[in-house]
């Protein structure tokens, strides 16, 4: 799922709760489940790693980021929010996941395959823990797995087309929900 149905998730569900915690929490989390859901994207990470991905990547991300970029400052002529801070966490969080899988799979290219030699600096066992964490990529990696496997979840795919359809969709439905959450 693009970034700009992420978001719109993230905030409609963050309206629910004035406690900015809560909102980044359900953002994140609504990223999940959203993201079982068939939704026709998977060519465009082998597309972009074709040639030139980082040109093609970045271009992708900007055209998503200017997608959310309209459906809020559009939606934001038309609705009050109530929490702006709250709503854009919840937004935040519900972006979060793609953006660690995005900045993992660019890391990785990096990564020494000789990492235990780094371990042998000095430091206490704090910084350590930290350096081994860092180059290790433990989390981004472990998160990158298992967002990929909720990604695939259901094994269920359709076609590109179909995909930017149901994701247009969505986001048309969500931009009527708020309109209509918020009381336009």
């Amino acid at each position: 799922m693009f970034l700009a149905n992420h978001a719109a998730v993230g905030a409609l569900l963050a309206a629910q709760t004035t406690n900015p915690f809560s909102a980044f929490i359900l953002g994140y989390v609504s990223h999940y489940i959203i993201d079982m859901i068939p939704h026709g994207d998977e060519k465009v990470g082998t597309w972009i790693k074709k040639k030139n991905p980082t040109s093609r990547a970045a271009g992708i991300l900007l055209i998503d980021l200017g997608v959310m970029a309209l459906f809020f400052s559009t939606l934001s002529f038309r609705v009050d929010f109530p929490h702006p801070y709250t709503i854009a966490l919840g937004a935040f969080g519900a972006m979060l996941p793609d953006f660690l899988s995005g900045f993992y799979e660019y890391l990785r290219k990096f990564l020494n395959p000789n990492k235990k030699e780094h371990y042998k600096e000095n430091g206490g066992w704090i910084i350590q823990t930290a350096k081994r964490l860092l180059w290790d990529n433990f989390f981004l990696e472990r998160h990158f797995l298992i967002h990929r496997k909720i990604h695939f979840a259901l094994g269920y795919y359709i076609s590109f087309v179909k995909g930017m359809i149901l994701q247009a969709a969505t986001l048309g439905f969500l931009y009527w929900s708020a309109l209509k959450f918020f009381g336009t």
